[in-house]
């Protein structure tokens, strides 16, 4: 059985990379998720939401960053060692892959910027 769904996830992975890359993302994506953009529009937001906010957002910006931190510790920390998901490039080392950054040597799952902005989403959204 988990033979059939690493099989399903390679083909999915190789229809996706060699099929669906387009111009328009082979630009953005690069951009998007690159970790110091990530982080200079994380500290910006903060930055703004301590200077033009009020008293509260303190807190706000402080919780934040815990929300960041643990996300981001439980994500690479705990849980990469305990899926131990190889990069889908390292798997796929003996085809054609379309890569648009460099390949990384860390585990692939689960993806640190998906928990970081999930926490954060879930942070937010419950404070508002």
């Amino acid at each position: 059985m988990l033979d059939l769904v690493l099989n399903i996830d390679r083909v999915l992975f190789l229809f996706i990379n060699g099929n669906c890359a387009n111009v328009v993302t082979d630009f953005l994506m690069p951009i998007v998720t690159n970790d110091m953009l990530l982080r200079l529009i994380y500290g910006l937001a903060m930055i703004l939401l301590l200077v033009f906010g009020k008293k509260r957002f303190v807190w706000v910006v402080i919780f934040s960053a815990i929300v960041i931190a643990l996300c981001d510790q439980l994500s690479s920390a705990f849980l990469k060692p305990l899926f131990a998901r190889p990069r889908p490039c390292h798997e796929a080392s003996d085809l054609i892959v379309h890569l648009l950054v460099n390949c990384g040597s860390g585990k692939s799952f689960p993806s640190s910027h998906a928990a970081n902005l999930f926490g954060q989403a879930a942070f937010f959204s419950c404070l508002y």
